[in-house]
């Protein structure tokens, strides 16, 4: 996952909830198991969406052949194969309902 930026002036309403269940429900019907992501901030926006701390070798190696150690990004890893199936389709949904 990555790029992953909401607009200042968005931020607070919900869209980054949105997007992020959408790339994870994208990403089940794609067939994949896990996402994983680099960030220098917001660490723990992404700890309440489920994800998890991981090391730089957690990483695929092509992604960690790309790992700048300049910018100190830390490794988060979601398994999205783990979420229920009801769970997975009612997050496309109810979100989008959810926002101003």
């Amino acid at each position: 996952l990555g790029c992953f930026v909401v607009s200042p002036l968005c931020r607070g309403k919900g869209h980054g909830a949105v997007l992020l269940s959408y790339i994870e429900r994208v990403a089940t019907l794609l067939g994949v198991r896990q996402l994983f992501l680099l960030t220098t901030q917001t660490m723990q926006w992404f700890v309440e969406r489920g994800f998890q701390n991981a090391s730089l070798d957690d990483l695929p190696p092509s992604k960690r052949a790309g790992y700048d150690l300049g910018r100190s990004s830390k490794v988060f890893i979601k398994n999205v194969s783990d979420l229920p199936s009801e769970l997975q389709q009612r997050f496309t949904f109810v979100e989008v309902d959810a926002l101003d």
